[in-house]
């Protein structure tokens, strides 16, 4: 009798753990709970003499991944002036794929690439040398 109660007892919990493995296997991943392939988080920058970019990524307790954009114009002010000068603004639906270390946003798309340092290379938005921006995160 205990035996036969033992084996009913474990086969409820297999159907119970296959019930809930099975469930979740339909429900969209989200990509931003996932850890990136490298550490993106920080301050992002390319100076120009007439205008310059600056890019801020920060990711809260829960994984989710926000970034703020600022275009300068003229060149990149000093540290201790930046905070006054720069005007950030929200990427807005900011989403990262952690796989392909892509990102959308209504503000801009782009890619982060870990190569010869940390960069973000935007797809659709160009420099003053009308080139692909890229931003270089700072140390």
């Amino acid at each position: 009798m205990k035996l036969k109660k033992h084996l009913q007892a474990i086969a409820f919990s297999i159907l119970v753990l296959t019930f809930f493995s099975c469930g979740n296997k339909n429900e969209k991943t989200n990509s931003q709970n996932n850890e990136p392939k490298f550490e993106i988080t920080g301050y992002y920058s390319m100076g120009g003499h007439d205008e310059s970019y600056s890019m801020l990524v920060e990711v809260s307790e829960d994984g989710i991944y926000t970034a703020q954009f600022a275009e300068i114009e003229g060149m990149m002010p000093p540290p201790d002036m930046f905070d006054e000068i720069v005007n950030f603004k929200p990427m807005q639906d900011f989403e990262l794929n952690t796989e392909t270390m892509e990102f959308t946003s209504k503000n801009g798309n782009g890619k982060f690439e870990n190569n010869d340092g940390i960069k973000v290379v935007f797809s659709d938005k160009k420099d003053f040398m009308d080139e692909a921006l890229t931003m270089q995160r700072g140390e």
